[in-house]
């Protein structure tokens, strides 16, 4: 039996207020709550971070706590939300405090959210009064699982499980809700990403690795293609080498820099790397001439520095860029120095870049893969694991609900996962998921089935002959169950 607790709610963690912190901004955390699943309890919730701005050295950590005033406590999966340089440091080391997180770069400015499905084994203090659940905000990494900045959010004592809608007359279990069957996709592309600053002699294109801080910056690369090699279950699909010079000296000499770097860090990675795995045709190289993206990003970041807003301003202009440097030099000599010394040297620089898509796995694989690397899979694997499933069961939802967390915006899985909810009455969750849903035949029967739960009739019949027009034939079963309720 699914038991809910009295958790859904959006709340906001302003990281603005961290203490020692750099970062901006809001982290929210929608549609959060607890649920037990037969014998395991489960938090869910979107975390949503198009407001946070994180700088390149900072880490945020949020780990949720189910706990009671007893003394009892369950610690969730911990969520490491990470700037670009701790990003890198992650993928090469870890974190011995969170081994097992789930790591999250963030890319400032875009779009991002991560959909938070974990679970933990059902104890019966759980169900108990005065539960709450704690998001521990760790601002260092460092493990500290009590905070100033930690969220207390009351579950409360409900042992009941959650009223459907009652329908005279109606058994959920009589609507028709044809479920979509995907195409049969591809696993989708994954990526392991990097940077490596590899050290050149002046404007030398020729490689050392054992020279400078080379053996360390190619062991990154190496070591990122050999995990992927290493992981049997997948197959990788390309490496990519991107070469960024900085904007000193003329533009024409930069480009040929970039270019020739990127192709000399790229057939070192041939030889080392290149063997029955990976194939010499899927490495690609490409380049940056000059790194003015690198240089705004690190002004942004640094807005204490004296003139930093009209420094800036010439680095965002469409001034040519031979005189957009020289124009920076010439009126912030002092700001020029600082930057040409701690700054340029990082712009030099190649990102790489490894992709791999999931091999031929079982349904068993798949199903397991759902628990731990659900991003891996097609929809279509998506489908092959619910339909070992009762329909309606625990397990079946869940397929559903969270390959819509995997493909928020495709109306496949939004009008599945609007079925799946329909099935349970959850007509909450399946007008939310009909929104994505688009205009089939399949949606529009949903939209139905969602108007007869609310008793919305008139709306219901409406959208029955329309799918019914279409030719789906489960259209044309529910608008005689719905002549039956009248």
């Amino acid at each position: 039996m699914k038991r809910l607790y009295t958790l859904y709610i959006l709340f906001i963690l302003s990281i603005a207020a961290f203490a020692n912190s750099r970062s901006a901004g809001d982290v929210n955390v929608r549609d959060l709550h607890a649920a037990r699943f037969e014998n395991t309890m489960h938090v869910t919730g979107d975390i949503v971070l198009d407001s946070l701005t994180l700088t390149s050295n900072r880490i945020v950590v949020l780990t949720p706590i189910l706990e009671d005033k007893e003394g009892h406590s369950a610690v969730f999966r911990s969520v490491m939300l990470t700037g670009r340089n701790q990003h890198y440091v992650y993928l090469r080391q870890g974190n011995e405090n969170y081994p097992n997180a789930i790591e999250q770069r963030r890319l400032n400015g875009q779009a991002q959210s991560i959909a938070y499905d974990e679970k933990t084994q059902y104890e019966s203090w759980m169900t108990a009064g005065n539960t709450s659940l704690r998001i521990a905000v760790d601002t260092c990494g460092c493990g500290k699982l009590i905070g100033s900045n930690d969220v207390v959010l009351p579950v409360g004592g409900q042992t009941q499980p959650q009223p459907q809608p009652q329908f005279k007359g109606l058994n959920l279990g009589d609507l028709a809700c044809p479920f979509v069957m995907p195409n049969v996709d591809a696993a989708p592309e994954q990526f392991v990403e990097g940077a490596a600053y590899v050290t050149y002699e002046l404007d030398s294109i020729t490689l050392k690795p054992h020279k400078f801080n080379n053996p360390r910056e190619l062991m990154k690369i190496y070591s990122d293609i050999d995990k992927v090699k290493r992981d049997t279950l997948v197959s990788i699909t390309q490496v990519s080498i991107h070469g960024f010079a900085s904007p000193e000296g003329r533009y024409d000499h930069n480009t040929y820099l970039a270019r020739e770097r990127a192709k000399t860090l790229l057939n070192w990675v041939k030889k080392e790397c290149a063997d029955n795995n990976v194939k010499v045709e899927q490495f690609n190289s490409d380049f940056t001439s000059e790194n003015w993206e690198g240089l705004i990003d690190s002004l942004n970041h640094h807005p204490e520095m004296q003139n930093c807003e009209a420094i800036l301003e010439l680095a965002k202009s469409d001034m040519e860029p031979d005189l957009r440097n020289e124009t920076i030099k010439k009126k912030y000599p002092k700001q020029y120095t600082y930057i040409l010394k701690n700054w340029y040297p990082y712009l030099r620089h190649a990102d790489y870049k490894v992709g791999f898509r999931l091999g031929q796995v079982s349904v068993e694989q798949i199903k397991e893969l759902i628990k731990t690397r659900p991003q891996v899979l097609s929809l279509s694997q998506f489908m092959q694991a619910a339909q070992t499933y009762e329909p309606g069961s625990a397990e079946f939802n869940q397929v559903f609900d969270v390959a819509v967390r995997m493909y928020p915006d495709d109306p496949t899985a939004n009008v599945n996962a609007a079925y799946a909810a329909l099935m349970s009455g959850n007509t909450e969750g399946a007008a939310k998921f009909l929104q994505k849903a688009g205009e089939s035949p399949e949606a529009l029967n949903a939209r139905g089935v969602l108007a007869l739960q609310e008793k919305r009739y008139e709306a219901a019949e409406a959208f029955f002959k329309e799918a019914q027009a279409a030719g789906l034939d489960a259209a044309t079963k529910n608008l005689q169950l719905l002549d039956s309720l009248r």
